[in-house]
């Protein structure tokens, strides 16, 4: 496997929903905090935040086949409205195809400078831990996600 396999590109949900189904599902998979539940994403609804312009699907193709995602919801800072931030809604990679991580959020990050982004907020959690990445990045720590089952 060569870096030169692998190509970074923004895509429509629409675009690339097909491929993503099997992707979400394995990334599901390897997240703990999940439980038994199984994936049931909305189409619908990342669909219609692409379409306003709110979501940011980067894709990692290697060799033509979706083997990874970024996902983003982009809007202006409701603290400070000329301001615009992206939140990290996903990061995945499949297994066989790691070893990048790094140079692809680079890339996304560049992706969203380059349309007027002035602050990126990635999350990170405890089961996929890479805030040592993040930091020589130089990202900050901003604060911590608590999560709490209701149902």
């Amino acid at each position: 496997m060569s870096e030169k396999d692998f190509i970074f590109r923004r895509e429509r949900i629409a675009d690339a929903w097909p491929e993503a189904i099997g992707l979400i599902k394995e990334h599901y998979a390897e997240i703990p905090i999940h439980g038994e539940r199984e994936p049931n994403p909305d189409y619908d609804l990342y669909k219609a935040a692409d379409e306003t312009g709110i979501l940011r699907l980067f894709a990692v193709r290697r060799i033509g086949k979706l083997v990874g995602y970024n996902i983003f919801s982009v809007s202006k800072d409701m603290h400070c409205k000329e301001m615009t931030v992206a939140a990290q809604q996903d990061l995945f990679v499949e297994k066989g195809s790691r070893g990048f991580g790094v140079r692809f959020m680079n890339w996304c990050d560049a992706a969203l400078k380059k349309e007027g982004v002035a602050t990126i907020y990635r999350t990170v959690t405890n089961h996929f831990n890479y805030a040592p990445a993040l930091r020589r990045m130089n990202y900050e720590l901003a604060g911590a996600v608590y999560c709490r089952r209701l149902h």
